[in-house]
């Protein structure tokens, strides 16, 4: 029998299995990318059904798990909330850049490599996103999109400059000559993002002001450096709903 661990997890995905369980996909604080079995959560007795309401997606939860690195699919033995979101579940705003950031993961996450780094930026992001106000809401979309190669080795330099004010998103930094290849940004948009870059901690983003057609488009730029970069991306079918949400 493998043994058991307690991991704090992030729920991405939770498709129905047999008639009463469900197989779901959650990025772990130990293991990385994880998928499980949660049996008898879909019973028809209302205990039984408020339990499913714990494997939401983006929900942040603590499990206890078993582990054996030799499956794709292990089974989890206990689970309680890590945190109980306030906003997230009903801001209509909110929940909709939860699912972008969840949608992000499951892109860009392919394998089960243990990436605490990742973990906690993402735990943090949520955090984040759930208490957020404002201005720092509305910015939060292209921050997590922004910030979130980085722990994939892909990220953007941020070498913006008066003279480097092109993004060359297929080289992935700024340049002062125009590319051959149609992938590259100007300006004003090129300093829009170079803000973004700059950003440390979501407080910074307070700062910045960005009507909505200028976050559409700088959310689809970064769909396409995403696409560039990492394989068989596809579309984020999150993002229209959220261009319409944030306009």
């Amino acid at each position: 029998m493998p043994l058991t661990h307690t991991t704090k997890a992030i729920i991405l995905k939770a498709v129905h299995y047999g008639d009463t369980s469900l197989i779901v996909t959650a990025l772990t604080e130990l293991f990385g990318i994880q998928t499980y079995i949660i049996k008898g959560v879909r019973q028809g007795t209302k205990t039984k059904a408020a339990k499913a309401n714990f494997f939401q997606p983006a929900a942040l939860l603590e499990m206890v798990v078993y582990h054996n690195p030799l499956k794709q699919l292990n089974f989890v033995k206990e689970y309680k909330w890590a945190y109980l979101y306030q906003q997230i579940y009903s801001s209509v705003i909110k929940n909709a850049i939860a699912l972008y950031t969840v949608e992000l993961l499951q892109k860009c996450v392919k394998q089960p490599d243990e990436n605490p780094e990742l973990f906690y930026f993402v735990e943090d992001v949520l955090l984040a996103i759930d208490t957020a106000k404002g201005n720092v809401t509305a910015n939060l979309p292209l921050y997590i999109a922004l910030q979130l190669p980085n722990l994939f080795g892909i990220q953007l330099i941020d070498n913006y400059n008066n003279t480097n004010n092109l993004l060359d998103l297929k080289d992935g930094c700024f340049t002062n000559v125009l590319p051959l290849h149609s992938y590259a940004v100007v300006e004003p948009h090129c300093g829009l993002i170079s803000q973004y870059l700059k950003a440390i901690h979501p407080n910074d983003l307070e700062s910045i002001t960005l009507n909505g057609s200028h976050r559409k488009l700088l959310l689809g730029y970064i769909e396409i450096f995403y696409q560039l970069h990492i394989t068989d991306f596809g579309k984020i079918k999150s993002l229209a709903i959220l261009s319409e949400i944030l306009a």
